[in-house]
C-alpha cells in the first residue's frame, strides 16, 4: 500500500497520511475486471470444447452428442472437467493484459481464432479419424489437390462454432463507447495463468490418483491414441500437447543401447518358429505386380446390388487368387502414403504427423531391395506428382529403381483426385510391357478418391435415383469404374504375355465410403445390411491364373503385406524376419491386427495383445532412430 507524505505548513513537521477509501475501492475495482466479453469467450472456447468431443463421440462426426460428451467429462473421470478448464483458461488468460477497446478486439479474435481451429479439427476428423497437429501442417500443399473432397465433408450444422462471433462483432459496435476506460488486470491475469497451470499439473493428476480406478498418466496424455487423449484432456489440450511435443521432439532420435535392446527383443518375441509349407517360394522367379487401389474397401467384393456385380473384374481375378477377408486398415496421417510404407517396409507409420514427410530418408530393410537382390527390377508408379504426400524421394530412398508421376502422363481426363484410371492406365501399361523382367512394378490407383463423383458417361450401375445421387452410390460407382479399368489393364498384359509369368495382388490403401461418408449411409431410406459396416477391412487378393482360388481369413493388417509376398515370391525368411514388423499369414497360428489408435482386432490374447500395441511405439523408434542404418 502507498503512503503520501504530506508536510504541514503550520508546525513545521511531516506527517504521514493513509490513503482514502476511495483509493482503496479504485483498486480493488482495478484488480477485477468488469467487462463481460473475455469471460464470455473463455466459457464460448469451455462450451465448443465440448460440443467439439460431442461430435468426435458421435461415429458419424456429423451431429454433437452433447449429453454423452458431458457425461464422459463430468461422471466417467472427474479429472477431466479439471484439465478442459486448465487449457481453456491457458489459453485466454492473456485476454486481462490488455486494456480499453484493444481487449475487446483482442477477445474477438481468440474466439475467432480458436472457433476456426475447432472447425478444422472437425473437418478432419471426419476426414481422417483424427486431430490435425502441427506434424500434419508440413503436408499441408497436399490438401490443394482435394479441396473438392474437403468442401463434401461441411455441415450446415459446423456453424455453432462461428455464429456467435458476429454477434459479438455486432455487440462491439453498438456498445463501442462501453471499452473506452478499461484498465490492465495484470493480478488478475497472472492469477488466471497460475490457476490454470495448477490445474494441469496438479489439480487433475490428483483427482486422478484418488479416483476409484485412476489412470496411468501415460495414459491420459496418449500419444498413440489421439481420440483417448482428447477425450481426457479436451481438444484444445490435445492442440497444446501435440504443439509441445512438435517443438520439443526431434524428428530424428538417437537410440541408446536400452532402446535398441527393447526393439530387439520386440523382434525376437514375435517369431513363432513354424515349420514351412506349401506356398514358400510358389512364385519364386515370377513378376510381381503390385496394386494399390484407392478406397478399396472389402465389403464391395463378390457383392451386387440390383443384381449387378459392383465389381466383376475383381470377382473374377478372385476365382484363380488367395484372397484374404479380414485385412485391416492401418494408415495414419499420411493416409494413401502410409499404405505405400506399410506395403513395402513393414513398419507402423509414426504416431504423429506424415512419416514420408517428416522421414522421408529413414533405411529399411525393403521389399524393392530385397527384390532387387535377387534379379529383379524395380518400380513405383503414381498418378500424383512425385512431390505429393513426398511419395517419390520416400520411394527412392528405399530403394526402387525407376519412379513414374506424373509428369510423364498427358492428363486429358480427370476424375476427382486427377487424372483418370482409364487414361493413367493406357500410357503405363506400355511402362509395364518393357520393363527389364524379373520385375516387381508398385502401382497407385487414383479415381476411386473422395468426393466419389463420376460423369453419367461412366455410372454404370443401374440404382435407384436416392442411391445414385448419394455419397455411397457414387462410391460405388467409382469401384464399378476403377474395377472396370483394372480389368482393362490385365486383359492387356494377358495378350502381351505379361501375365503368364507374373503375380498381381490388389489391396485397397484405407477405407473409402465408411471412412469419409458414414453418415451417408445410414441417411438412405433404403438400406442393405451388407453395406452398414465395413469392420475397417480392405481386400488383399494375390492373383495368379494358374491359382486356384482360395478364401483365407486370418485376421492380419497392412503391415502383413510385405512378409507375405516376401514368403511366396521365394525370399529367405531369415532376411527379414527381424526386420518386418507385419506376419506372414501364410505361416502363423495367430490371428489378429493392432489398428492406428492401439486397438486390437481379431482373436488375441492379453500377452499377444500387449506385444502388438508396443509395436507402435517401437515402430516410431525404428523409423524417427533410423535403427537399420549401417
Amino acid at each position: 500500500m502507498s503512503f503520501v507524505n504530506k508536510l504541514n505548513n503550520a508546525n513545521g513537521v511531516i506527517t504521514m497520511e493513509k490513503p482514502s477509501n476511495k483509493l482503496t475501492g479504485l483498486l480493488f475495482r482495478n484488480l477485477l475486471p468488469k467487462d463481460i466479453i473475455p469471460f464470455y469467450v473463455i466459457l464460448a472456447l469451455l462450451g465448443k470444447n465440448i460440443i467439439l468431443v460431442g461430435f468426435i463421440i458421435n461415429k458419424d462426426h456429423y451431429s454433437s452428442s452433447l449429453k454423452s460428451a458431458v457425461k464422459m467429462i463430468l461422471t466417467t473421470y472427474h479429472f477431466r472437467a479439471v484439465y478442459y478448464l486448465g487449457f481453456t483458461l491457458l489459453v485466454t488468460w492473456l485476454l486481462f493484459l490488455f486494456k480499453n477497446r484493444t481487449r475487446f478486439y483482442v477477445s474477438i479474435f481468440v474466439n475467432f481464432l480458436f472457433s476456426a481451429l475447432f472447425l478444422i479439427d472437425l473437418w478432419y476428423v471426419r476426414g481422417f479419424n483424427t486431430l490435425p497437429t502441427l506434424h500434419t501442417l508440413q503436408a499441408g500443399g497436399n490438401m490443394s489437390d482435394s479441396l473438392s473432397g474437403f468442401f463434401a465433408l461441411v455441415s450446415w450444422k459446423d456453424l455453432i462454432f462461428i455464429i456467435d462471433i458476429p454477434v459479438l462483432i455486432a455487440l462491439g459496435v453498438i456498445k463501442r463507447n462501453y471499452y473506452r476506460n478499461i484498465p490492465r488486470n495484470i493480478v488478475f491475469s497472472m492469477g488466471m495463468l497460475i490457476l490454470s497451470l495448477t490445474s494441469i499439473y496438479c489439480i487433475a493428476p490428483a483427482v486422478n490418483s484418488i479416483s476409484a480406478k485412476p489412470i496411468p498418466m501415460n495414459w491420459v496424455f496418449y500419444r498413440f491414441d489421439a481420440t483417448n487423449t482428447i477425450d481426457n484432456i479436451s481438444p484444445l489440450g490435445y492442440e497444446v500437447y501435440s504443439s509441445v511435443l512438435y517443438f520439443s521432439e526431434k524428428r530424428n532420435i538417437k537410440l541408446n543401447t536400452a532402446e535398441r535392446n527393447r526393439i530387439a527383443k520386440w523382434y525376437q518375441d514375435k517369431k513363432e518358429n513354424l515349420p514351412d509349407n506349401e506356398y514358400k517360394g510358389m512364385f519364386k522367379g515370377k513378376n510381381l505386380l503390385v496394386i494399390q487401389v484407392e478406397s478399396l474397401e472389402k465389403f464391395v467384393i463378390n457383392q451386387k446390388i440390383n443384381g449387378q456385380e459392383i465389381t466383376p473384374e475383381l470377382n473374377k481375378l478372385v476365382k484363380n487368387s488367395m484372397f484374404f477377408t479380414n485385412i485391416h486398415e492401418q494408415v495414419g496421417g499420411g493416409n494413401s502414403s502410409d499404405a505405400d510404407l506399410m506395403t513395402n517396409a513393414s513398419v507402423y507409420p509414426i504416431q504423429l504427423g506424415t512419416t514420408f514427410f517428416s522421414n522421408p530418408f529413414t533405411h529399411y530393410n525393403s521389399f524393392p531391395k530385397m527384390l532387387k537382390k535377387n534379379g529383379y527390377f524395380t518400380t513405383a508408379i503414381h498418378p500424383d506428382n512425385g512431390a505429393f504426400w513426398n511419395w517419390m524421394p520416400a520411394l527412392k530412398s528405399m530403394g526402387f529403381n525407376k519412379c513414374y508421376d506424373s509428369s510423364y502422363y498427358k492428363t486429358t481426363e480427370r476424375i476427382n483426385m486427377g487424372i483418370s484410371d482409364g487414361t493413367y492406365f493406357d500410357q503405363i501399361e506400355p511402362i509395364i510391357v518393357k520393363e527389364k523382367q524379373p520385375f516387381y512394378t508398385f502401382l497407385v490407383t487414383l479415381s476411386s478418391h473422395t468426393p466419389f463423383e463420376l460423369a453419367d458417361k461412366y455410372r454404370e450401375l443401374k440404382l435407384s435415383e436416392e442411391l445414385d445421387k448419394s455419397k455411397l452410390g457414387g462410391y460405388l460407382q467409382c469401384i464399378h469404374y476403377t474395377d472396370k479399368q483394372l480389368g482393362r489393364l490385365l486383359d492387356k498384359l494377358q495378350k502381351d504375355g505379361i501375365l503368364d509369368n507374373t503375380v498381381v495382388a490388389i489391396y485397397g490403401d484405407h477405407e473409402g465410403i465408411h471412412k469419409y461418408f458414414p453418415k451417408d449411409i445410414g441417411m438412405l431410406s433404403e438400406q442393405e445390411s451388407w453395406w452398414k459396416d465395413n469392420g475397417k477391412r480392405i481386400p488383399l487378393i494375390i492373383y495368379n491364373k494358374n491359382l486356384k482360388g482360395k478364401e483365407i481369413n486370418v485376421n492380419g493388417g497392412q503391415v502383413d503385406t510385405m512378409p507375405t509376398l516376401a514368403y511366396l515370391m521365394g525370399i529367405d525368411e531369415s532376411s527379414y524376419i527381424s526386420t518386418a514388423m507385419g506376419r506372414n499369414l501364410l505361416k502363423t497360428n495367430k490371428d489378429f491386427a493392432v489398428l492406428r489408435n492401439s486397438t486390437v482386432v481379431g482373436n488375441v490374447d492379453e500377452k499377444d495383445k500387449a506385444h502388438a500395441v508396443e509395436g507402435l511405439e517401437i515402430s516410431d523408434k525404428i523409423i524417427r532412430g533410423d535403427y537399420f542404418k549401417k
